[in-house]
């Protein structure tokens, strides 16, 4: 708009929620912004505490992140160096690509059948310095779905020293019986991490709020290379608000009852 001089623009590139944050979430970054002048909980613990509720998850296999660009950046960060690869696909999020490409290691794109992912090109593809292998789920930008069965299939096939990162930031959107839900593959692989976001149903990209889920060994190796002050106390009072049916049992009375009066009607 500033470029071209125009005043009026139909944004789709970033495929951001028309609709925006719910009064609840709204609510809770009004209040939020009055204590911005303190650092915020460095682990984020009471997001993952409902988070841990929401999921049936232990809040040690959560992490958050300023949004999935972050995670997907601490978990190259964490597990490639040159000579190290990472696989996904040619026409997938662009930062699988940038954040392997950032550890000077190499990425192995394998080019999309009928705009979906080629999963056993991307088997095909490993070898020995193979360490993190990028999945969207549905994929960004192309839409195409892995189901049940395919992704049975690859997790089955797949070394258990590679990791797979398993993007779900548009897990919400699905209602066909055939997804998968990455996180009911957490018990049987430990090198699975499930990622997930605020971003786009609960309409707060802006914010910069998501989280990733995985094995407590894993999550612990992450928490090593993250940020101490990742996400901020606007992004996590945002988050926990979004939630909206959060269980307030495992509150402070105060604080449940602050957290409570967010609800909607």
């Amino acid at each position: 708009m500033r470029e071209l001089g125009l005043h009026t623009v139909i944004k789709l590139a970033s495929n951001e929620n028309s609709l925006g944050p719910s009064p609840l979430a709204m609510k809770a970054i009004q209040e939020a912004a009055q204590r911005t002048n303190r650092y915020p909980d460095g682990s984020g613990y009471y997001l993952r505490q409902a988070l841990s509720k929401k999921w049936n998850v232990s809040p040690s296999r959560i992490m958050l992140g300023n949004g999935s660009t972050d995670l997907v950046e601490i978990i190259a960060r964490t597990y490639l160096q040159p000579q190290l690869n990472s696989i996904t696909a040619k026409q997938t999020f662009l930062m699988y690509r940038l954040a392997t490409l950032s550890m000077n290691a190499t990425c192995i794109e394998i080019a999309n059948r009928d705009y979906a992912y080629d999963l056993a090109g991307m088997l095909e593809a490993i070898n020995g310095n193979t360490r993190i292998i990028f999945i969207a789920n549905p994929n960004n930008p192309t839409g195409m779905m892995i189901n049940k069965s395919e992704m049975e299939s690859f997790l089955g096939n797949l070394p258990s020293r590679v990791l797979v990162v398993l993007d779900e930031a548009y897990f919400e959107y699905i209602e066909r019986d055939d997804f998968p839900n990455g996180l009911e593959y957490l018990g049987q692989y430990s090198n699975l991490i499930v990622l997930r976001t605020f971003s786009k149903v609960y309409g707060l990209a802006g914010i910069r709020i998501g989280y990733a889920i995985a094995s407590e060994d894993v999550i612990a190796q992450l928490n090593r290379i993250r940020s101490p002050f990742n996400t901020s106390v606007v992004a996590q009072a945002a988050g926990l608000a979004a939630l909206a049916l959060i269980t307030v049992s495992w509150m402070a009375p105060a604080q449940a009852a602050k957290y409570e009066a967010w609800r909607l009607p």
